[in-house]
């Protein structure tokens, strides 16, 4: 599976939580996010699982694309 997260962005209560977010993740690797509390590391693990919209940009799943094409990532395990 590989991810591909593409200028997106996201806007709660007039605070940009996630701004202009570039970044790809392939398949057999090991990733970790670090950040200061309310960085947004959350948000976008929230967003790449489809749990929430984006404002702005896309996130593909193996080529298609969060939202339009699938509604979720299949096969992805996620712990918040």
């Amino acid at each position: 599976m590989k991810i591909s997260v593409k200028n997106i962005s996201r806007e709660m209560k007039s605070t940009i939580i996630l701004d202009n977010i570039n970044l790809e993740f392939e398949s057999g690797k090991i990733y970790g996010l670090c950040g200061h509390n309310g960085s947004g590391k959350t948000m976008l693990l929230r967003a790449i699982a489809g749990l929430i919209q984006i404002d702005r940009g896309e996130i593909m799943i193996d080529e298609k694309i969060l939202h339009k094409g699938i509604d979720y990532p299949p096969e992805m395990g996620l712990i918040i």
